[in-house]
C-alpha cells in the first residue's frame, strides 16, 4: 500500500511535466507578412524634382501610393501597390497609368519590376521588365515578357503576378530566397504612354512620367506566410 502511495506523485509530476515540453517543443506561429512597402498620403508630384525637395503636387489620389507588397510561394511572385483612390478616370492623367513594383532577388544586383500599364482605349498590359545595375537613371527598362494582373477598384489596388521561370535569369526564386524591395525606388505609380515594345530585350518605356514613387521596404521571404496570395 505505502508503495504504491509513493508512485502517485511521480506519475503526477510526468502528466504535469509532458503538457509543458510539448508546448516548449511546438513552433511558433508567424505572423504573416503585410505593408512591407509603405508611402506617405498626399505626395503626388508633376515632376520628379518636386519628389527630390518635398515640394509635391498637384495631387491626384488616382496616382497616390500608400503601400505595396511582394509575395510568393516558390512558383509565382505577386506584387501590390496600393492607391488612395484607384480609378479607371484620373483628372491629371488622362491618358491612364501605370504601377509597379521593383526589387532584387537574393544576391543578384540586376532589378526587377513588375508592372502595369493601363492605357486609356486599350486593354490592360502587365508585364516584367528588368533594370540593369550599372544602368543610367531614367534608363528604360528592358522588356522581360508578359504577366497576368488584377486592377481592384474595391481594394484599390492593383496586383501583377509573374510564373518565376520569367524570373530565373535574375535570381533562383525558391523558398528561403528573399526579395528585396528597390532602395532607390520600390512601389510607383505614373502618368502612362502608349506600349512601346512587347519584344523580349527591346527597351519599354510604358511606365510613363513618374507621379508617386515609394522608396525601400522590408524583405520578404519566399514561402513565408503574406496577407497577399500569390498570383491572385
Amino acid at each position: 500500500m505505502q508503495s504504491r502511495l509513493a508512485l502517485v506523485p511521480a506519475i503526477a509530476l510526468v502528466a504535469l511535466v509532458s503538457p509543458m515540453a510539448n508546448a516548449a517543443t511546438k513552433p511558433a506561429k508567424v505572423a504573416p507578412s503585410c505593408n512591407t512597402i509603405t508611402d506617405p498620403a498626399g505626395d503626388t508630384f508633376a515632376v520628379r524634382s518636386q519628389d527630390q525637395q518635398g515640394a509635391y503636387g498637384p495631387q491626384e489620389d488616382g496616382l497616390d501610393v500608400t503601400s505595396g507588397d511582394l509575395a510568393s510561394d516558390g512558383k509565382v511572385v505577386t506584387a501590390v501597390v496600393r492607391i488612395a483612390k484607384l480609378s479607371r478616370s484620373i483628372a491629371l492623367s488622362p491618358t491612364g497609368m501605370s504601377a509597379g513594383i521593383e526589387f532584387t532577388i537574393g544576391g543578384s544586383d540586376t532589378i526587377v519590376r513588375l508592372q502595369a500599364v493601363l492605357v486609356t482605349g486599350q486593354a490592360d498590359r502587365f508585364e516584367v521588365t528588368s533594370i540593369a545595375a550599372d544602368a543610367v537613371p531614367n534608363t528604360p527598362s528592358t522588356y522581360v515578357g508578359a504577366a497576368t494582373g488584377v486592377v481592384d477598384l474595391p481594394k484599390n489596388e492593383v496586383r501583377i503576378s509573374a510564373p518565376v521561370a520569367l524570373l530565373a535569369p535574375f535570381g533562383p526564386v525558391t523558398k528561403g530566397t528573399k526579395l528585396f524591395p528597390g532602395d532607390a525606388q520600390s512601389a510607383t505609380t505614373g502618368r502612362a504612354t502608349p506600349v512601346s515594345t512587347t519584344t523580349p530585350g527591346a527597351p519599354a518605356s510604358t511606365r510613363g512620367a513618374f507621379a508617386d514613387v515609394a522608396i525601400g521596404g522590408k524583405p520578404v521571404v519566399v514561402g513565408a506566410p503574406s496577407c497577399v496570395v500569390p498570383g491572385k
